[in-house]
């Protein structure tokens, strides 16, 4: 079986076709990230992020929980010790706020100002955070097909904090955040 097969397996084992918002499984949000990432040129392995983005913690939009950090070695086991680790700083910038607050040194980007910080390379950095944009890009799309219209507002506040991280996000990306901004005084995107 392949990695990609068995990594939606074990998503199924924990009910993420079962989690719903918005009239679609948490699960097919996960692919559906996992495969813009991949369309945008991106190497199979940050893809993967894409797809486990959600794979630890607490699921808040859809009311479920995924894995807990100590079943860390399942996930190793499926995609590897460099994938995994990926997943969990992922989930750790996300869950404690940080990952929109870098502090950078030389080549070194630091999230947290104070205790817990969470270090990391920039382009580990680089590639998290266009995670999470195509993350919430891929939530647009599909709030887009699924209204025909969708009012700026909707969307701006998550679009708003990678302003000042451009210079992290591909160029391709950083052309998708233009696009996007560029309705913010035509008000509906559709």
């Amino acid at each position: 079986m392949s990695t990609f097969r068995t990594v939606i397996y074990l998503l199924r084992s924990r009910n993420f076709q079962k989690c719903f918002l918005n009239g679609r499984s948490l699960l097919n949000h996960l692919i559906r990230t996992h495969q813009l990432l991949l369309k945008q040129g991106f190497p199979k392995e940050v893809a993967y992020v894409g797809l486990l983005h959600s794979f630890y913690g607490e699921l808040k939009g859809y009311k479920a929980d995924g894995f807990r950090h100590e079943e860390r070695y399942l996930l190793k086991t499926l995609v590897g010790e460099d994938i995994e680790n990926w997943v969990y700083l992922y989930h750790k910038s996300i869950e404690e706020g940080r990952l929109f607050d870098p502090f950078e040194i030389k080549e070194q980007c630091i999230l947290g100002r104070l205790e817990n910080k969470i270090h990391m390379s920039k382009e580990t950095y680089s590639n998290l955070l266009n995670v999470s944009f195509l993350d919430i890009i891929e939530q647009v799309q599909f709030l887009s097909d699924l209204k025909k219209e969708t009012k700026y507002s909707d969307f701006f506040p998550y679009l708003r904090r990678y302003s000042g991280l451009r210079h992290f996000l591909t160029e391709s990306n950083r052309a998708l955040l233009n696009y996007y901004f560029s309705f913010q005084k035509e008000k509906h995107v559709g």
